[in-house]
């Protein structure tokens, strides 16, 4: 990125970063197609998002006017090139390497420097204490668990593969879509194990408070995998 001009980063690392993770998905349907196995191409997801999302914060922080940016852009627009040790150590953030989620880097930076509890600060120091994590871990770490349980309890007799089993077809329409239905969404019940606990490591190392809410409830979904309940709704 230092090497390009701020006015055509974003669309230069866009699609060197895309054209990279599809060259190791591609690669990885030749020597292993078919398998369920963990390797680069996890991480790699994540860091994809994270150089794409900084790119363009770098872009709208070095090339537009705050005139010219929504609220949205103005909060994750970015001055300066950050420096080498600050860029991988957030590329490479341990919390989410593996599953996520992704936090883009002005969120990281205020995370890293301490600061990120100053969102709310007045209600905070009129209750007189830091945000606690503890029940939103809690539930997270409560609704991955119960995510593992169904998943493991009833995988077995919704197993996708029988779709292409001669015996699925004999079924009725109806009955076809039940079963896809059903198995595609304990299929996605190991996706939301994962990153339910992702979640919880993050908010129980203290990134992910957002500030309060109207009713002065702390908010801890400045960054998040998934909504489960919007999403299957």
């Amino acid at each position: 990125m230092k090497t390009m001009s701020p006015a055509v980063m974003q669309n230069v690392v866009l699609v060197v970063a895309l054209l990279y993770l599809s060259i190791i998905h591609l690669r990885r349907q030749v020597y292993d197609y078919g398998s369920y196995v963990l390797d680069v191409t996890g991480p790699l997801m994540v860091m994809t998002q994270k150089v794409t999302s900084l790119a363009f914060s770098l872009h709208d922080g070095l090339t537009k006017s705050p005139e010219k940016l929504t609220a949205s852009q103005k909060s994750l627009a970015i001055k300066e090139m950050p420096p080498m040790l600050d860029y991988f150590c957030y590329i490479l953030q341990f919390q989410t390497i593996l599953a996520g989620p992704v936090v883009f880097y002005n969120d990281y930076r205020d995370y890293i420097r301490g600061i990120n509890f100053e969102k709310g600060k007045d209600q905070q120091v009129s209750r007189n204490f830091e945000p606690s994590p503890g029940c939103v871990v809690i539930n997270k770490v409560v609704g991955a668990a119960i995510c593992a349980v169904i998943f493991i309890q009833l995988g077995p007799s919704f197993r996708i593969a029988y779709a292409k089993e001669e015996s699925f077809f004999a079924h009725s329409m109806a009955y076809k879509i039940y079963y896809l239905y059903v198995a595609t969404l304990i299929a996605r019940l190991k996706y939301y194990h994962a990153w339910l606990v992702a979640d919880a490591i993050c908010n129980n190392s203290g990134l992910g408070f957002n500030g309060f809410s109207e009713t002065g409830e702390q908010k801890w979904d400045l960054i998040s995998n998934v909504d489960i309940i919007n999403f299957e709704s």
